[in-house]
């Protein structure tokens, strides 16, 4: 045999037992075919995420404070308490009632008592009246005030009482006893001692009366007992000292129908 072709055999052997004895990894398809896809994004967070616009609701209309004084129509009377012969007064041992030219002064000089003057006319039922206070002197426990439907032997009747500590109550008084119906009630348009003014008021309508002070609303009431009545003033003390109220500027209204 040519000995050329012998080495090349021997050489094809000892290249074969070369690579069959090289460590050499086989390859994972799968880690191919990983390798190959593209990598994942992690998804960016949204600090200020956005909202859905708010729908806004219709603004609703400002319904008016309703009137408690309606229907007030033509004055049917206008006095300055002047005219001594329209009232009642009964001032007793313990005080004075004096008419001046445009107000009726009640003072109780022997305390403790009541006075009070009346008028004779109008009676009322359905009406809209005002007066003015003016405080002369007037302690803590004293009070003040309107009657209001003093019936014909002034004893069943409506107290609008204020206390001079600034306190309004309203007491239904039958014969020598009361009931208090609405208890006190402090309010900062109550003055409180002299030189103090109020300008008290009353509505009526049927069995609803109504109070006010300095234009402000206070109470209600609904009674079926007295239904008619005349108006008076009073002032009444439980204490040592005096107490002197003038009142003034009288009106009523009727009510419209």
């Amino acid at each position: 045999m040519d000995k050329s072709v012998l080495a090349c055999g021997l050489a094809l052997v000892l290249l074969g037992l070369g690579l069959a004895s090289c460590d050499v990894p086989a390859v994972d398809p799968t880690a191919l075919a990983s390798a190959t896809q593209p990598a994942t994004q992690t998804a960016t967070p949204v600090w200020f995420p956005l909202t859905a616009t708010p729908t806004l609701l219709p603004t609703l209309p400002r319904t008016p404070t309703p009137d408690l004084r309606p229907e007030i129509g033509e004055i049917i009377l206008a006095d300055g308490l002047s005219v001594e012969q329209a009232w009642y007064t009964f001032p007793g041992s313990i005080g004075n009632i004096t008419f001046s030219e445009d107000h009726l002064t009640l003072a109780v000089n022997q305390p403790p008592g009541m006075i009070y003057a009346i008028r004779e006319t109008p009676i009322l039922t359905d009406f809209y009246s005002e007066i003015t206070a003016d405080i002369n002197f007037c302690q803590t426990g004293d009070e003040y005030g309107l009657m209001v439907r003093v019936d014909n032997d002034r004893l069943d009747h409506f107290r609008f009482a204020i206390s001079c500590d600034g306190q309004a109550k309203i007491v239904q008084v039958h014969g020598s006893s009361g009931v208090v119906l609405e208890p006190l009630l402090k309010d900062p348009v109550i003055p409180i001692g002299f030189p103090g003014q109020t300008r008290l008021a009353v509505w009526a309508s049927g069995e609803e009366i109504r109070f006010f002070v300095n234009g402000k609303y206070l109470f209600s009431i609904v009674d079926r007992i007295i239904g008619q009545g005349a108006l008076g003033v009073y002032v009444r003390t439980t204490g040592e000292d005096p107490i002197s109220i003038n009142f003034s500027q009288q009106v009523i209204h009727e009510l419209l129908p």
